[in-house]
């Protein structure tokens, strides 16, 4: 019967150490954490909206995302802000 060695058990550690690392990193890169700061269109100033996110805001600054709201125009300015690539929301 075999002993286990300091021989045979360091590198079978190790190998399982390396491989969790590359495991991790992989993971990173393929799933990246969401944003920190999330850019909202509220419509106007005291609007519906910006009473709505007020709720969510309160709620995801316990998760270290801040919410930036921007005031609009209204619902239609916010769609074309959606729809636009470039908006930034």
């Amino acid at each position: 019967m075999s002993t286990l060695t300091y021989r045979r058990v360091l590198p079978a550690i190790f190998l399982i150490l390396i491989t969790a690392a590359l495991v991790w990193a992989a993971l990173r890169v393929l799933f990246p954490a969401p944003p920190a700061n999330v850019p909202v269109g509220v419509g106007f100033k005291g609007g519906t909206y910006e009473i709505f996110f007020a709720r969510y805001k309160t709620f995801l600054a316990r998760h270290q995302v801040t919410l930036e709201f921007r005031a609009t125009s209204g619902a239609i300015e916010n769609q074309k802000l959606l729809e636009d690539a470039n908006s930034d929301i």
